[in-house]
């Protein structure tokens, strides 16, 4: 009896680390769909660009983001 609780103990413990590591693998997946290029570049860009200039350009840069950055058609 011993013994098999021993090795139903590190079944367990085995299948907790799969199911971590497959959560892991999940939500880096979702992460990674739910910022595409689009929403995740109009806030940094305008940010750098404002840093560098000393000044906004904000509708010129949503209009120059608009034309280069096309949505994916899944």
């Amino acid at each position: 009896i011993c013994n098999f609780l021993f090795n139903y103990v590190q079944l367990v413990s085995k299948l907790i680390h799969y199911f971590e590591v497959l959560i892991s693998v999940i939500k880096l997946f979702l992460h990674r769909n739910s910022f595409g290029r689009a929403r995740w570049l109009k806030p940094v860009i305008p940010a750098l660009w404002e840093a560098e200039t000393g000044g906004s350009r904000g509708q010129e840069i949503e209009t120059i983001l608009a034309n280069t950055v096309k949505p994916r058609l899944y």
